[in-house]
């Protein structure tokens, strides 16, 4: 259980990683 929570965050800061990148190529 403690394995799919951990991914669980992960993958949430990974989203917010490509996120940021996403808006800063758009500004681009």
């Amino acid at each position: 259980m403690q394995k799919t929570f951990i991914y669980q965050v992960t993958s949430r800061r990974f989203w917010i990683l490509i996120r940021l990148i996403l808006s800063n190529t758009r500004d681009l």
